[in-house]
Order: structure tokens, then sequence, then C-alpha cells
């Protein structure tokens, strides 16, 4: 079974980019990928600003980042770059954690000048911990996304259809490996 790891990096409890990952791992479930999701406010921050390797919090999410297949890691867009909470977390990882994994970056922000940030400050990141196939990062405006009881709906049609797509090929990647193995 194919295991796919959640990770946002939103301080935020309300987060439009939690939200956002929450309906992609639900599209996972109901092909029958087993998930986890984690947010960096599952993260004592004490254990962030002091980077506290051996945490207990940070030692779980380590432990699903090893038998991950997949992680999608979002994150709303801050001044040009990932959340600095996000990038403290991962500094936290072992080297080569994410070898041998597909990675999936989304990200949400509030003005199309930050499209780039991810494939510019944040793919060098996660190839430094080993990644090799990261997949074309999606980036969505805030103005794309609306709160709704439920989650978050995409309301522009071409975020809806970048979604779907990586979601599409990440699954026929996804299933097409699982059955050469």
């Amino acid at each position: 079974m194919t295991t796919v790891l959640f990770l946002s990096g939103s301080p935020s409890f309300s987060s439009k980019t939690d939200k956002l990952l929450r309906q992609i791992e639900e599209a996972f479930q109901n092909k029958g990928a087993n998930t986890f999701f984690y947010s960096v406010t599952d993260v004592p921050p004490a254990d962030l600003v002091f980077a506290h390797f051996n945490s207990q919090a940070v030692a779980s999410i380590i432990k699903k980042v090893e038998v991950a297949d997949v992680i999608v890691i979002g994150s709303p867009i801050y001044k040009a770059s990932v959340t600095g909470v996000l990038k403290s977390l991962i500094d936290l990882f072992p080297e080569r954690s994410f070898a041998g994994k597909t990675i999936l970056p989304i990200a949400t922000g509030g003005t199309l000048a930050h499209y780039l940030a991810l494939d510019y400050s944040f793919t060098p990141v996660l190839q430094t911990l080993g990644a090799t196939t990261i997949l074309k990062s999606i980036f969505i405006l805030d103005t794309h996304l609306k709160r709704t009881e439920i989650g978050v709906e995409i309301v522009s049609k071409e975020g809806k259809e970048r979604i779907d797509k990586a979601i599409e090929h990440l699954l026929n990647k996804v299933w097409a490996s699982s059955y050469e193995s």
C-alpha cells in the first residue's frame, strides 16, 4: 500500500494551506492510500527554536518520512519563501531523509510575485535532503481559495485544474511503481 505524508508549514490554526492539503489527502485516501498529516503546529515551538534534534514530536514526523513513498509539502509564502517554521522543522531532519521519495511542493500566497518562491528557494532545500523526484510546484493565489464549512474551495478554474492534474499524476506514478515492485 502506498503511504503519503502531508506536511503543512502554516503556523496558523485556521490555515487555507492546511485545508487545501487535507482535501488532497482525502483524494489519496479515496484511492486507498495510507496517509499521515502533520503540521508545524504539532511540534512544540521550543523544539524548533532551540533545534531539539531529539524531540519526540520531531522523531514522530521523521518516522513517517522514512516510511512515506510520497511527501506533499504545503506552505504559505511569506516574504518570498516558505515559512521559517517549516524550514526550522526540515532543518531537524536527518541528511538524505527525502532520498527515494516523490515530493510535491504546494504553496499559497497573496501575489503572483511569489510564484517562483518554491522553485528558487525551496527546491534546493529539498534536494539537500536527497530528493531527486520533485514534481512541478503548485502555487495557488489566496484569492483563488474560499473558506467553506467543510474546508477550502478552489474558486479558480486554473488552480483546480493544476491541483487535479497533480493528484492524477501522483496517483498514476505511485500506482505504477507499486505494480513494478
